[in-house]
C-alpha cells in the first residue's frame, strides 16, 4: 500500500517499521503502547516538547516494545528531514472523539447534526466556524 506522499507503507503486522514510518516519514515522536488495553508505560508528556533520541527509539525497537502498538505524541514534527531542511516548524494536531456525544458536537452545524460522512467531506469541522 502507498500513502498520499507516494511512500510504501509497512505491512500491518510490522510494528517496528510502523514506528519508523511515524518517526522518520511523518516525523513525530512515537512511544510504545498497549492499544488493546489503552495503556502506555512511557510518560508521554516528557516527550511532548523535545525529540525522542534515536538511540532510545532504536532501543524500544530492539526490545520489541512496539509489539502491542504505538502511541503518537501530538505536537512538533521533529524528525522529518525534508521539513527540517526547509526550516519549517510544523505541528501534528488531532481531535479525539471516541463517543457519540463528541461526534455529534463536532458534526453540529447551525444547530443541526449532520452525518459524520458529510462532516468529513466538508473538509473542515463546521462547529469550529460557529
Amino acid at each position: 500500500m502507498i500513502d498520499e506522499g507516494g511512500r510504501l507503507l509497512p505491512s500491518v503486522d510490522d510494528c517496528n517499521k510502523w514506528a519508523d514510518y511515524w518517526r522518520y516519514d511523518i516525523g513525530v515522536n512515537v512511544i510504545p503502547a498497549d492499544i488493546k488495553n489503552k495503556t502506555i508505560w512511557i510518560t508521554w508528556s516528557e516527550w511532548q516538547d523535545k525529540p525522542i533520541p534515536e538511540e532510545l527509539h532504536n532501543k524500544w525497537k530492539s526490545e520489541n516494545a512496539f509489539s502491542k502498538g504505538i502511541a503518537i505524541i501530538l505536537g512538533i514534527v521533529w524528525h522529518n528531514k525534508q521539513i527540517n531542511k526547509a526550516g519549517l516548524l510544523l505541528y501534528l494536531d488531532a481531535i479525539y472523539a471516541d463517543n457519540l456525544k463528541a461526534i455529534q458536537e463536532i458534526c453540529t452545524h447551525d444547530g443541526n447534526i449532520i452525518s459524520l460522512h458529510k462532516c468529513i467531506n466538508m473538509g473542515t469541522c463546521p462547529s469550529a466556524s460557529n
